[in-house]
């Protein structure tokens, strides 16, 4: 019967039936008696808590995680410990009881460095950090938002670096290092963004850089970044994000000085934060701000009883007897983490005095054996230095290895910083053409396939380059070429054929490219928004256009940038072609199509990426580009026993073009 319920309560909860689903869970409880329905009740307590939560009862959810914690002991599960030890330090900081959050946060992140479960260690990580954040201790809150991001690289997970990021730049923010803030939360919105169906933190990060700009005077950017935050908020119907966003609008207007529309934001924020004992930092601030705006409006008494309602409500958040305890709960663990240190190193002593006796006694064995074989020993021996000399030299080598090799990784990190950050489309891109997606797969940290995109003299600029190699070497050419490219399309030349004309005499006159180099493929694309047209050159690269007419592939030109095996005679050529209301174009490099994949180990080919643009145009583009991404992989790893090494660096970028006729 427990077993029945148990299935009954998970179902309910699936359905978001979550009352109906705690009255079945209940029912469960009673059945447990047998040690058969004792293993399940680890289980039933946890759906228990589930449930607990999302009806917003955050004090039966504890309880019901502590007593899935007991059950959960007994079998060793230390999986669903762990889940229970976040979930409870989760349910207290939303009530604002930070000391037990860090108290249960902790116990997470010693199970799973117990357990060597390094994306759970950075989830542990990352909660420790937002705890010390809310109460000011920033360089803590650095420390362990660092951490968690160290995890994630190692073993890729791009969601965990995202979220380290985005909490790096709250810590700032709270600094009043806006600049970096910024740096932060955009390097997290661009890494949801290319993982898809991160809405929810989509939305977050767009509130916190609404907030920066807030801070930095900037309102026309901020109200444009909450606008867009509160509107994906409402379409996940995520209420505590609209109650945030609905303040930071109400932030907005009172800086502009339109009080009374401010106020009826900040009221909707007040009453959901007051019915709640779960938000006080919230409230605090909704608070704060009600009174400064009844205040400028003139409202006088009102504002001073909301001053008095502030006053209340900050001295419960700031609870210096709370900070002391959770320093000392950092300092306890900070300990802990060192006796652990030290116990090792007194095993690895142990180890080593016993590795010597043994070695000693070997000594003595072989010095009785010289008495007899003197003349052997003498040239074992000497075979036995020199054995040790080369051990020597190996680990020296070794060492000098790992350093350099340490060295490089760090630095080709930091270089995709650099390469992520030139590539960056700009506000005014992402106005222009919103409907787009970018396909980027480097083999490496770094990739010498880049785009770049450009809105000036009334035209968009749209290229894509594919650098000979990949790696440092390609990466550094493809930086090469953007600034070029940026100060050509700043000299105003504008037509795509004369601009790669224009960067291939430049890259070959200012850098003493070698005669024997084959460089750059590249593909241009220019739309005038004024004569609805598109004009594309290409070098070696194509373009694939699809709309009500037709499909139009338009070879470019046999010709590389920077191509000393074909002469200056030969010039790119310029096509150009009207715009209808519905115009889908794709501009691609060799990655996919030269990817070796399938059951028989063949390349993908260009033909067949085109058939798949072809099946998959009349998609939006966000599901194109999962389209894409799933048969890339597919290709790659045709079985669960089969996965091929990238060729090569990969890019497929898809555009757009709606004009209303």
């Amino acid at each position: 019967m427990a077993q029945l319920y148990l299935f009954l309560t998970k179902s309910l909860y699936k359905n978001r039936q979550f009352q109906k689903g705690q009255i079945e869970g209940l029912k469960a409880i009673d059945f447990i008696k047998s040690e058969e329905s004792k293993a399940l009740a680890g289980d039933i307590y946890l759906t228990l808590a589930r449930n607990s939560r999302y009806l917003n009862q955050y004090d039966s959810a504890i309880h019901f995680y502590q007593k899935a914690v007991e059950f959960l002991a007994l079998d060793d599960d230390y999986v669903g410990m762990s889940i229970a030890y976040n979930n409870i330090g989760a349910a207290h900081k939303i009530k604002g009881d930070y000391t037990e959050a860090l108290e249960y946060y902790f116990k997470d992140l010693e199970l799973n460095k117990l357990h060597d479960l390094p994306k759970d260690q950075a989830i542990a990580c990352n909660n420790i950090g937002q705890v010390m954040l809310i109460t000011r201790d920033y360089e803590t809150a650095i420390d362990y938002f660092n951490k968690a991001e160290v995890l994630c690289r190692e073993i890729n997970d791009q969601k965990g670096i995202a979220l380290a990021n985005s909490n790096k730049g709250s810590v700032y923010h709270l600094m009043q290092k806006k600049d970096e803030a910024l740096q932060f939360f955009f390097t997290a919105l661009n890494i949801f963004d290319e993982l898809g169906n991160q809405q929810f933190r989509v939305a977050e990060t767009l509130t916190n850089i609404g907030n920066t700009y807030i801070e930095k005077e900037d309102l026309v950017h901020a109200e444009s970044y909450i606008n867009r935050a509160l509107k994906v908020f409402k379409q996940i119907d995520n209420l505590n994000g609209i109650m945030k966003a609905s303040y930071l609008k109400g932030e907005i207007l009172y800086n502009q000085k339109k009080y009374k529309q401010a106020i009826t934001y900040l009221f909707k924020a007040e009453k959901y934060y007051q019915q709640s004992t779960h938000y006080r930092v919230e409230y605090r601030n909704t608070l704060l701000l009600i009174h400064k705006c009844l205040s400028a409006s003139g409202d006088y008494k009102k504002a001073y009883n909301y001053q008095l309602l502030y006053a209340e409500v900050n001295t419960k958040v700031n609870n210096s007897k709370e900070k002391e305890v959770m320093a000392k709960l950092n300092k306890q663990f900070e300990s802990k983490e060192q006796k652990l240190l030290i116990d090792q190193l007194h095993k690895d002593t142990l180890l080593k005095n016993q590795q010597i006796s043994f070695q000693h006694r070997i000594s003595i064995f072989l010095l009785v054996l010289c008495l007899f074989l003197f003349t052997f020993m003498v040239f074992i021996f000497f075979i036995h230095q020199r054995g040790k000399k080369t051990h020597q030299l190996i680990k020296e080598q070794n060492r000098e290895i790992t350093s350099i090799h340490s060295e490089l990784i760090e630095s080709l990190r930091f270089a995709r910083k650099i390469q992520y950050s030139l590539i960056a489309l700009s506000d005014r891109v992402k106005e222009v053409i919103p409907d787009h997606f970018i396909f980027w797969q480097p083999i490496q940290e770094v990739s010498g396939d880049v785009y770049h995109m450009e809105y000036k003299h009334g035209r968009l600029f749209i290229t894509l380059m594919d650098c000979t190699g990949h790696g440092a070497p390609a990466s550094l050419m493809a930086t090469l070429c953007i600034k070029t490219l940026n100060d050509i399309i700043n000299d105003e030349i504008i037509h795509p054929d004369e601009i790669l004309e224009e960067l291939d005499d430049r890259i070959k006159d200012e850098n003493n490219i070698e005669q024997s180099l084959t460089g750059v493929d590249a593909s241009i694309i220019t739309y005038n928004f004024e004569t609805e047209t598109i004009e594309f050159s290409g070098a070696r690269r194509p373009v694939y256009i699809i709309d009500e007419e037709g499909e139009y592939y338009i070879k470019g030109t046999k010709k590389s940038i920077c191509d000393t095996l074909i002469g200056k005679e030969s010039t790119f050529v310029r096509h150009s072609k009207k715009l209808t209301s519905d115009t889908k174009v794709y501009m691609y490099s060799d990655g996919f199509s030269d990817q070796f994949g399938g059951l028989n180990n063949k390349k993908f080919k260009e033909p067949n990426l085109r058939k798949l643009l072809s099946k998959i145009h009349h998609q939006n583009m966000a599901d194109q580009k999962k389209q894409l991404k799933n048969t890339y992989w597919n290709w790659r790893s045709p079985s669960k026993d089969l996965e091929y090494n990238a060729t090569d660096d990969t890019l497929v970028l898809g555009f757009n073009f709606k004009i209303k006729k």
